[in-house]
């Protein structure tokens, strides 16, 4: 059975417009067990069969202390974080590396918390006059 939350938890929020890792161990028992050998995917979508946003780049790797590869890293980029709204879901799923066909899926995200990003590259002013970005250089 799948892990149902909502993302990420305890108040915060995810950025758009900044990039996002999210390291998910993978464990049965509570023993860690080896993701290596398989295929990951994980999809945005606008809600639970809706349209999709986006995919996450996925890969794995041991943990610090571990003796094998249990963690589901899921990566987004900055473009890939400004398509993302407050209420859209994604899953995690295990798929058989050869055939593709889905094994089992791990998590569901049945809620993500996005914050709009408070800096960028148009500054306007209180008067509406826009301003462009100067980079200093030393």
């Amino acid at each position: 059975m799948a892990a149902l939350s909502e993302y990420p938890q305890g108040g915060s929020a995810i950025v758009r417009g900044d990039p996002l890792t999210i390291p998910v161990d993978i464990k049965v028992d509570g023993v860690p067990i080896d993701v290596s050998g398989f295929d990951w995917r994980a999809q945005i979508r606008t809600a639970i069969d809706g349209a999709l946003i986006t995919e996450f780049t996925t890969s794995t790797t041991t943990p610090a202390g571990g003796t094998v590869e249990s963690t589901v890293v899921l990566d987004l980029d900055p473009d890939q974080t400004e398509l993302l709204n407050e209420g859209m879901v994604f899953d995690l799923e295990q798929r058989d590396g050869t055939t593709m066909e889905t094994i089992r899926t791990w998590w569901i995200v049945t809620k993500m918390h996005v914050q709009k990003d408070v800096s960028t590259d148009a500054l306007t002013t209180a008067t509406g006059t826009t301003l462009r970005k100067v980079s200093a250089r030393g």
